[in-house]
């Protein structure tokens, strides 16, 4: 849960310096960590099964289980890697355009 919990955060500070504005910043990662993943369940069929295994949230939350369910399309270190991914390139991205903008 701690490993999980770290990229969370390093997540949330890249969308912060995305955004640069507190509550549109706040809105976006409870966006992304509770809207987002329950909405991408209820679309239909395999699509939402897929969209929904590689959102931030949905992939972090692997690396809490134990082993891996029958109906969980990724192992949870890969879940945790997805997580990861989507954190670098939040992270890349946002340094790129705080490097570009307070130049």
């Amino acid at each position: 849960m701690g490993l999980y919990l770290t990229v969370l955060g390093l997540l949330g500070l890249a969308i912060g310096a995305l955004v640069r504005h507190t509550a549109g910043a706040l809105t976006v990662v409870v966006g992304v960590v509770v809207v987002l993943s329950n909405l991408a369940r209820t679309l239909p069929g395999a699509v939402g099964q897929h969209i929904a295994a590689y959102l931030p949230t949905n992939a972090g939350m692997l690396i809490t289980h134990a082993h891996q369910e029958p109906t969980d399309l990724l192992t949870p270190w890969q879940g945790f890697g997805v997580l990861c991914l989507w954190t670098a390139l939040l992270l890349g991205a946002a340094a790129w355009s705080l490097g570009r903008c307070d130049v």
